[in-house]
C-alpha cells in the first residue's frame, strides 16, 4: 500500500473518532436524562458543548496547522482526547460530563484540520475529491457505528462504558499515527485575522460555509428529535433506535462517495444543489410525519426518510471541502479549518435549539427548523457557488 494511502486512512481514523464520540450515547439520550436527573435540553447541551468547543478549537488549529508539525498536532490532540474520556467515564453528574465533552472536544479537533491539510499536501487535482470523500466516509462511519457502540453498551453494560470504549480506541489510533503518518516540513505560512475575513468574503467559499452550518445542523436535529420520535410514537427501546439511527450516516457515507467522484468529474455545483435540495425534501416530510395529532406512518417510511436524509447531505459534504482548500490551497488548514468550525456550528446550535422547540411546540418544530434553514442556505449557495 503507497504510504499516502496509508496516511490517508489513518487520518480518516482519526476523524472516524470525532463524529464517533460526538454521538455515541445518543441511543441512551432517555435513560441518561433520568439517570443524571436532568432535562432534553440539558441533554442536548451534552452535544452542543462537544460541537461549540469543537468549532473554536478549528479555527485555532487551523493556523497552527499551517506553521507546525502535523504528526505531533494529531498524536497530542488524540492523546488528550484519550485521557478526556477516561475522565467522562468516572463523572457521575451532568455538569462534570459537560466539562469532560469539552475537553474531549479540544482534544479531537485536530483530526479534521490535520487530515485536510495532509490530504491537499499529499493528493494532486484529480484525485483530491475522491480522497475527500474517503475521509468524509469515516466521519459518516464514526457517526453510524456511534449509536450502534453506544446502544451495544446500553443493553450490555450502561451509557457509562461508552467513554471507557472512546478512550480505548483512541489511544489505538495514537499509535497508529506514531508509525504511520511522516514528519512532513511545515509550511511556516503565517495565518491572521485578514486571511480568515478574506475566506468568508469570497462569494464561493462563503456559500460552502453557510451550506456546511446547515447540513450540520440538519444532521444533528435528526440525532437529538429521532430518538425522541421513536421513543413517544413508536415505543421503541435504545438497541432498536441505534439500528436505525445508524441508517443516517450509511446515508451520508453512500452519498459521499458518489459525491465527491462526481465532483472530480463534472462539478461542484450541481452535486451540492441536488444534495441540499433532496435534504430540504427530507427534513419537511419528518416535521409531517412527526406530527403527533395525525395517524403514525408506517416505521418503514421512517427508515426511509432517515437514509435519503444521509445520503443527500452526504452527497455534497465532501464538496464543501474540496471548494475550500482549492480555492485556498496556501492556507489550507485554515480555509478547512473554517468549513469545519461553520459545520460544528451547526452540530452546537441544533440540540439546544431543536430541544427547546420540542418541549416548546412539540417534534414538528424540531424537524421543520432544519427544513427552513437548509432551504436557506440552498438559496445562498445557488448564487454564491459557481463551477
Amino acid at each position: 500500500m503507497k504510504s499516502e494511502i496509508k496516511v490517508l486512512y489513518v487520518v480518516s481514523l482519526a476523524t472516524f473518532m470525532r463524529s464517533f464520540g460526538q454521538v455515541i450515547y445518543s441511543p441512551s439520550i432517555v435513560t441518561m436524562r433520568n439517570d443524571l436527573l436532568t432535562t432534553t435540553t440539558m441533554i442536548g447541551l451534552t452535544f452542543s458543548v462537544y460541537g461549540m468547543i469543537l468549532a473554536f478549537s478549528q479555527v485555532a488549529y487551523g493556523p497552527i496547522v499551517d506553521r507546525f508539525d502535523t504528526k505531533k498536532l494529531l498524536i497530542f490532540g488524540l492523546g488528550f482526547f484519550s485521557i478526556a474520556s477516561l475522565a467522562g467515564y468516572l463523572a457521575n453528574g451532568i455538569w462534570l460530563i459537560l466539562i469532560v465533552r469539552g475537553f474531549q472536544a479540544i482534544g479531537i479537533a485536530a483530526a479534521a484540520s490535520v487530515g485536510i491539510a495532509l490530504i491537499a499536501d499529499l493528493f494532486p487535482d484529480g484525485k483530491r475529491g475522491q480522497a475527500m470523500s474517503i475521509f468524509e466516509t469515516f466521519n459518516a462511519a464514526g457517526a453510524a457505528a456511534g449509536p450502534l457502540a453506544g446502544a451495544a453498551m446500553a443493553v450490555w453494560f450502561s451509557w457509562r462504558v461508552d467513554f471507557l470504549l472512546l478512550a480505548i480506541i483512541s489511544g489505538l489510533i495514537m499509535i497508529a499515527s506514531i508509525w504511520v503518518i511522516p514528519a512532513l516540513p511545515s509550511n511556516s505560512q503565517r495565518v491572521g485575522l485578514q486571511e480568515m475575513i478574506k475566506i468568508f468574503r469570497t462569494p464561493q467559499t462563503f456559500g460552502a460555509i453557510v451550506l456546511g452550518f446547515v447540513h450540520f445542523y440538519g444532521l444533528y436535529t435528526m440525532h437529538t428529535m429521532l430518538p425522541i420520535f421513536l421513543t413517544e410514537q413508536y415505543g421503541l427501546a435504545e438497541g432498536k433506535i441505534g439500528w436505525l439511527l445508524a441508517m443516517l450516516p450509511v446515508g451520508v457515507i453512500i452519498g459521499s462517495l458518489s459525491g465527491g467522484k462526481y465532483s472530480d468529474r463534472v462539478s461542484s455545483r450541481l452535486p451540492i444543489l441536488i444534495g441540499t435540495g433532496g435534504t430540504i425534501i427530507t427534513f419537511s416530510l419528518l416535521a409531517w410525519m412527526s406530527n403527533p395529532t395525525g395517524s403514525v406512518p408506517a416505521i418503514f417510511f421512517v427508515f426511509i426518510m432517515v437514509l435519503m436524509s444521509g445520503l443527500f447531505m452526504g452527497f455534497c459534504l465532501p464538496v464543501l471541502i474540496k471548494i475550500m482548500v482549492e480555492s485556498f490551497p496556501v492556507i489550507r488548514g485554515t480555509a478547512g479549518a473554517l468549513q469545519y468550525f461553520a459545520r460544528f456550528g451547526g452540530a452546537t446550535v441544533a440540540p439546544v435549539l431543536t430541544g427547546f422547540l420540542n418541549d416548546s411546540l412539540g417534534l414538528p418544530a424540531g424537524f421543520g427548523s432544519a427544513a427552513v434553514f437548509i432551504f436557506i442556505g440552498w438559496f445562498i449557495g445557488l448564487f454564491a457557488i459557481k463551477d
